[in-house]
């Protein structure tokens, strides 16, 4: 004990869950976007050295998630795709991580925009493979894009 307070203590749980999310994804008016129908599905796992894995399930929509997902015990990181593509429109997600009496859960919801063309202002999708409209294509940040240099 440090009688002068100067020391901080650290307190390790015996498991340790933090930051579910969809990967790809980009932030658009507080909302994770997808724009990938099968996305990774991802969550620090962490737990004391030697333990043994834990069990992990993970729910779409409330429903359980068929598949096996990794676990990388070394780096921390459990990943997990869905077996099939994902509609789109807004889905929640949840994991449960399980060692022994422990047990956390997590839970991150986003939005799926995985069609053929996607147009951003204003917000339009459709599924069509090819869409003809007029105007500009600028990039995700605004500007007109560079031209590539003719070879």
């Amino acid at each position: 004990m440090d009688p002068a307070g100067l020391n901080s203590q650290l307190i390790v749980d015996s498991l340790v869950l933090f930051q579910v999310c969809a990967y790809p994804y980009r932030i658009e008016q507080n909302t994770f976007v997808v724009t990938k129908a099968q996305p990774s599905l991802s969550a620090g796992v962490f737990q004391p050295a030697g333990a043994p894995p834990p069990a992990i399930s993970a729910f779409l929509d409330g429903q359980p998630m068929a598949g096996p997902g990794e676990l990388d015990t070394a780096r921390g990181f459990s990943t997990i795709v869905p077996p099939s593509r994902l509609a789109d429109g807004t889905i929640s997600s949840r994991l449960v991580v399980s060692a022994g009496a422990k047990t956390k859960t997590d839970s991150v919801s986003f939005e799926i925009r995985s069609g053929a063309v996607q147009i951003q202002t204003p917000a339009y999708t459709t599924l069509k493979p090819v869409y003809i409209t007029s105007g500009v294509v600028l990039t995700p940040d605004g500007s007109v894009p560079t031209p590539a240099p003719r070879a």
